[in-house]
């Protein structure tokens, strides 16, 4: 589930720089454009059941006011200053959600060094991993459950098999494994 969620918000920072685009060209559609984009990744954390969807509303909310007008007195015209806010919110949703994604990533590389320590102590005591065959979900989950099998690694097999999503394991294995078959063809 991390890492949907982490492709999801990389996804709305990405459509963020079109968003920038759209200010920096004075684009009369900035505000709508700027509704629309919160709204979109209100839902997306709204349907995973983030907390990050509360503050999200929050900022949705702000710029609405903005919108109907209520902004701070201010020597711009009421739309310019909407702009302003626009901004200001647009800034600080930025700021959660890539916080959000860096501890995503920080938990991704924990994992991932433990996953690919178990890959190698399978490579070593088994004769290697067959990679020749597609990785699809199937042969993830058989690479995975071969890795309890073996005494030295069993332990951390039970403790991320414990501790992970499934989805996520499968996800982090998929990377290790394909790295490992780019080294051992380069």
């Amino acid at each position: 589930m991390q890492a949907y969620l982490r492709e999801q918000l990389i996804e709305h920072l990405v459509e963020l720089h079109d968003l920038a685009n759209r200010y920096s060209e004075g684009s009369p559609a900035f505000l709508q454009h700027a509704l629309d984009w919160l709204k979109r990744l209100e839902q997306v954390l709204t349907r995973l059941r983030h907390p990050l969807s509360g503050m999200i509303a929050s900022q949705r909310m702000k710029l609405e006011a903005a919108l109907e007008g209520h902004v701070e007195p201010t020597l711009h015209s009421k739309r310019k200053a909407a702009r302003f806010r626009a901004v200001d919110l647009l800034g600080e949703v930025d700021r959660q959600v890539r916080e959000t994604v860096e501890r995503i990533d920080l938990r991704f590389d924990e994992w991932r060094d433990k996953i690919a320590q178990l890959a190698a102590l399978a490579a070593a005591t088994n004769g290697g991993i067959d990679l020749s065959q597609p990785l699809n979900r199937a042969r993830l989950k058989s690479i995975w459950s071969s890795f309890g099998e073996r005494g030295e690694g069993a332990n951390m097999y039970r403790y991320l098999s414990a501790v992970m999503p499934e989805a996520d394991l499968l996800y982090l294995l998929e990377d290790i494994l394909d790295n490992m078959a780019g080294h051992s063809s380069g």
